[in-house]
């Protein structure tokens, strides 16, 4: 743009230049010929120079379109990478969670398993013992506690997905409909 700026001014005072020196100096007729002619490619070079700056300023105002489109885009892509960001953060949660209750859960199935052997060999000895049996009991109670929690978990795990998956085509169709 200043290349052009300087171009034309270069041009616009060599135009009054040469007009300038054709009125002053009285011209032959063949001199007038070649006034003319000058003339007309100067008129020719105005035009040209008017041209290019129209095209120069459409070009210009396209610019600023793109760059405005990108500015848009770069918020919304920001705004989807928060939101990435937070959706990974809530998996991630329920995802410890999820493992904290599977660990319980293999616990309180270790505890029964052997409560569960030591019944049987109580029972094979031919001892019923009630606090053995009680002992039993608890611990397949703390086991089933333990393994609705996991389910609990797991479904959650599920259901943030799903909410995620759902938010995102959400979000996809609403970029579409944007597009159109």
């Amino acid at each position: 743009m200043p290349q052009i700026d300087v171009t034309e001014r270069r041009i616009t005072t060599a135009l009054d230049r040469i007009r300038k020196s054709i009125e002053r100096e009285p011209v032959p007729q063949m001199a007038n010929a070649v006034a003319h002619e000058l003339e007309s490619k100067v008129s020719q070079l105005q035009s040209n120079l008017q041209e290019a700056n129209a095209e120069l300023a459409e070009e210009q105002s396209t610019n600023a379109q793109l760059e405005q489109r990108v500015r848009r885009l770069r918020e919304r892509q920001q705004g989807f990478l928060t939101k990435l960001e937070a959706d990974i953060g809530k998996q991630q949660s329920a995802m410890r969670k999820l493992d904290e209750d599977l660990q319980k859960l293999r616990l309180a199935n270790e505890q029964l398993r052997q409560s569960n052997h030591a019944l049987r060999t109580a029972n094979e000895t031919g001892v019923a013992d009630a606090e053995l049996i009680n002992k039993a009991m608890m611990e397949e109670i703390v086991s089933l506690h333990a393994a609705r929690s996991a389910d609990q978990a797991e479904a959650q795990v599920v259901i943030t997905s799903l909410n995620v998956l759902l938010q995102k085509t959400a979000s996809n169709g609403a970029g579409f409909e944007e597009s159109l």
